[in-house]
């Protein structure tokens, strides 16, 4: 990217004032980063309740099954 940027200052150094050159996927989600985080945490909490959810049953089946 420095080098990208140094070939356009380079060519047009009149013209190139400020001019960043970054990553498409920085640019794509550099805005939304911290929401993106906070959903992705936000689904992993929920998938954890209900994994715990459905393996509740599955636990109280067990120690009915020892305690026969």
């Amino acid at each position: 990217m420095k080098t990208m940027a140094a070939r356009l200052k380079q060519q047009y150094p009149r013209e190139n004032n400020g001019v960043r050159v970054v990553p498409y996927h920085e640019h794509l989600v550099s805005n939304a980063r911290l929401g993106l985080l906070v959903l992705l945490g936000t689904v992993a909490f929920v998938s954890l309740i209900a994994c715990a959810i459905q393996g509740l049953p599955i636990s109280v089946l067990v120690v009915i099954k020892r305690s026969i």
